[in-house]
């Protein structure tokens, strides 16, 4: 079964995603840019279309999908890198250059079972924020 891969061009490491996390955001995004529909003294609909270049939003998430405590934590070093630049492989082939989506949220996890002292293996569940750039 192949996984997600997302690779840190910046520095050549990478991090193997379960297949199971799901890109909840998928089909959320549109190409198109249309503006607020306005109208003139006549009754004409004065209306504005663009092509996005870029931002499209990739959201990693799954209940059920568990990671270890260690693969938050490198992500989370990742997200305070400037300028970060990943290429993410979905696992059906498709790659996206992306970086995080630190205006929202790069990370969002909490542990399946919390218990102290907190070990790298611990299973934590969550989101992985991102956006193509």
């Amino acid at each position: 079964m192949a996984n997600w891969t997302l690779e840190n061009i910046n520095n050549g490491d990478s991090i193997e995603l379960p297949q199971d996390l799901h890109w909840i955001d998928e089909f959320e995004w549109s190409d198109l840019a249309q503006s607020t529909p306005v109208y003139t003294l006549g009754g004409s609909v004065i209306l504005q279309q663009s092509t996005k270049q870029s931002g499209r939003p990739i959201t990693l998430a799954g209940e059920w999908v568990w990671l270890q405590r260690g693969d938050y934590e490198k992500l989370q070093a990742w997200s305070a890198e400037a300028k970060l630049h990943m290429r993410l492989t979905h696992y059906d082939g498709r790659e996206f250059m992306t970086t995080f989506r630190t205006h929202d949220k790069a990370i969002d996890c909490e542990p399946v079972l919390y218990r102290t002292p907190e070990l790298i293996t611990d299973q934590y569940t969550g989101s992985i924020n991102l956006m193509v750039i």
